[in-house]
C-alpha cells in the first residue's frame, strides 16, 4: 500500500473520529439541558423554584456550537411560591412562556424585542374588561381602568418583559405576569424578579424567540 493511500486512510479515520466525538458532545450537552430544546427559541431563561419565594435563574443562548450557559444568578418568584391558578394568588405560573414585548422606565438598553417606554400614564390592567391583562396608556383610552401605576414602581419596572401568560385575557386567571428587576422585597406578586444588571443583559442579548421556562 502506498504512503499516499496510508495518509488518506489516516486522515479519513481521524476526521471520522472527530465527527463522532463532536456528535457525542452535542448529544451529552442536549441531554444535560434543563429544558426541551424543541419547546424553546434562540434564548431560554430557566427559573428553578427552590423554596418559598426563592429561585435560581439560568440564561442559555443558542450558538453555532450549541447551547451555552450565558449567565446565572438568583431570582424571586411569587410570595406564595409557584403554581399560579387565579388573579391575586401571589403565585408564579409554571411551564413554558413566550414573551410579547420588553418595557422599561429607563430607555431601551439596545434590545431587539419591541420596547415599550413606560410613561406616567401607563397602567398594567388587572380589572375585568376589554383591557384586562394589558399595558395601556390611560391618556389614550376612554374608559377607566385599575391596576398598577407602572411608572411609580421603581426599580422593579426599570426594565422588564411581558409574557404570554393568560394571553387569551381570561378574566380572573391572572394578569401582568412579567419578568422584571428586583425591588426591596424578597418576593413578587406573581412575576419573576432578577437583579437589574441581569435583567438588562437578558434584554440586550435576546430576540423575540426568547422563552421563559419556570419549573
Amino acid at each position: 500500500m502506498s504512503q499516499m493511500i496510508m495518509k488518506q486512510i489516516f486522515f479519513f479515520l481521524a476526521f471520522f473520529s472527530l465527527l463522532l466525538t463532536a456528535s457525542c458532545k452535542r448529544s451529552s450537552t442536549i441531554q444535560d439541558l434543563p429544558f426541551a430544546v424543541d419547546s424553546v427559541g434562540n434564548q431560554v431563561l430557566v427559573i428553578t423554584h427552590a423554596d418559598s419565594s426563592f429561585a435560581a435563574a439560568a440564561f442559555y443562548v443558542h450558538t453555532p456550537e450549541g447551547w451555552r450557559l450565558d449567565r446565572s444568578g438568583d431570582a424571586f418568584v411569587g410570595k406564595m411560591g409557584v403554581g399560579k391558578m387565579r388573579e391575586g394568588d401571589a403565585r408564579t405560573p409554571l411551564g413554558y412562556l413566550g414573551i410579547l414585548s420588553a418595557f422599561g422606565i429607563q430607555p431601551n438598553p439596545g434590545t431587539q424585542i419591541p420596547y415599550i417606554d413606560v410613561t406616567p400614564t401607563m397602567v398594567g390592567v388587572d380589572c375585568e374588561g376589554e383591557y384586562y391583562n394589558q399595558i395601556v396608556d390611560t391618556a389614550l383610552i376612554k374608559v377607566e381602568v385599575t391596576g398598577e401605576n407602572m411608572h411609580a414602581i421603581v426599580p422593579e419596572y426599570n426594565f422588564g418583559l411581558t409574557t404570554t401568560y393568560n394571553q387569551a385575557c381570561v378574566p380572573g386567571l391572572g394578569s401582568c405576569v412579567f419578568i422584571h428587576c428586583k425591588g426591596s422585597k424578597p418576593y413578587t406578586g406573581g412575576c419573576v424578579a432578577l437583579d437589574e444588571d441581569f435583567m438588562k443583559h437578558v434584554l440586550q442579548v435576546s430576540d423575540t424567540t426568547l422563552t421563559i421556562y419556570i419549573r
